[in-house]
């Protein structure tokens, strides 16, 4: 985790390279999830969106 200070578009809070452990399986998936597919799994599931929801380098 993290950017070496020379990646293009490193941001200030990138920070320099760690390793970082997951203790816990998770799933990834083969594709990406738009907002609409994911407002309705969090709608069938009752979990949370929230009014916070960021997105990063969006074109």
């Amino acid at each position: 985790m993290g950017a070496p200070d020379d990646e293009p578009d490193r941001q200030s809070w990138d920070g320099p390279p760690t390793k970082v452990t997951i203790p816990k399986p998770f799933a990834l998936a083969k594709y990406e999830v738009t907002r609409g597919q994911f407002a309705k799994f969090a709608a069938a599931t009752q979990r949370s969106i929230g009014a916070n929801c960021r997105k990063f380098n969006c074109t």
